[in-house]
């Protein structure tokens, strides 16, 4: 009687195995279906204590994974998320759990080679905005920018850093187009004073001339012998104009304007202000530049600049002027 009493014993602890380890198990992966990764892992480790089986150790592997791979999915870390998801479709085994499992993993896998994707083309875009912000076209940067960002629209950490830079990088551009403006509007606006001055310049010499030609006049009425004086000192005069206009008749090349205006202003090779041809005037000048360039990224060389003056130099005379 004692030896079937401890028999019925044991048949009843070894019947309550099986049940908990199915109501765990069921519980389990009403979790998983809920997308509960951390509830149906913890249920289905209750079961494999319970009883250990080759299901549930598949079921709390492929669990385990697509949990890992989401999370790293958020924080941005898609080759992480890659390798977990890849390994949940790569696992033995085809009941409905892992069926379902598997189809949550090739989701995970297109998702973050979607972000894989697009994180390659702002890191494109990136590098060719650079380029045309450090050639100054500033426009063309601009739009290479803007496009990238409507084309990538997704808000994700691992997109995050790459859509702050363009949007730093689109600032610099707007910035240094509008430099770039105000300084073509002051070039253009160097020949009209440059013509005015040159207007003047001409009203001067017609003054003086005309004052000659009174004295000339009054000259020749004192006399014969004053006369062939002032003649003979008007042919030494006209040689001497002569000898000078022979010496800066040569026109000067704009490399010699610049070298010139270098020379008045103190501009030795060491400076960091350049002294630059910008364009003919139109009254005989030479326009010079005088900037200096500012660097606002030390990282990519992009900056803008900063004129100093405008100098006109006179191609005959050699005559310096301050715009």
């Amino acid at each position: 009687m004692k030896a079937l009493s401890i028999l019925f014993m044991i048949f009843l602890l070894v019947g309550c195995t099986p049940q908990a380890y199915s109501d765990n198990l069921t519980k389990g992966k009403a979790a998983f279906n809920d997308g509960d990764y951390s509830k149906a892992i913890s249920l289905f480790e209750k079961a494999q204590n319970e009883k250990e089986t080759d299901e549930i150790s598949s079921y709390i592997k492929a669990t385990q994974l697509l949990l890992e791979s989401e999370q790293a999915t958020k924080q941005g870390k898609l080759d992480i998320s890659l390798k977990k998801a890849k390994q949940v479709v790569a696992m033995k085994g085809n009941d409905s759990l892992l069926k379902r499992a598997k189809s949550k993993a090739k989701s995970l896998i297109h998702k973050d080679q979607t972000l894989l994707s697009q994180k390659k083309s702002l890191e494109k875009s990136i590098k060719k905005g650079k380029a045309l912000l450090a050639n100054n076209q500033y426009d063309e940067a601009n739009d290479v920018l803007n496009k990238a960002l409507s084309k990538n629209t997704l808000e994700h950490p691992a997109i995050s850093e790459q859509r702050s830079t363009i949007k730093t990088l689109i600032k610099q551009a707007v910035n240094g187009a509008k430099t770039s403006a105000s300084d073509t509007e002051q070039t253009a606006a160097q020949p009209q004073k440059s013509s005015s001055d040159s207007t003047k310049s001409n009203q001067d010499t017609s003054s003086k001339a005309t004052s000659s030609n009174t004295n000339t006049n009054t000259s020749q009425q004192e006399g014969s012998s004053q006369s062939s004086s002032q003649s003979s000192s008007q042919s030494s005069d006209q040689s001497q104009d002569s000898s000078t206009n022979q010496g800066t008749n040569q026109s000067l090349t704009q490399e010699e304007a610049v070298n010139l205006v270098k020379q008045y202003l103190g501009v030795d090779s060491d400076d960091k202000t350049i002294v630059q041809y910008d364009h003919d005037d139109g009254q005989g000048n030479y326009i010079i530049h005088v900037y200096e360039k500012v660097i606002d990224d030390p990282s990519t060389g992009v900056g803008h600049s900063v004129t100093r003056g405008w100098y006109s130099v006179n191609k005959k005379t050699k005559k310096i002027t301050a715009q």
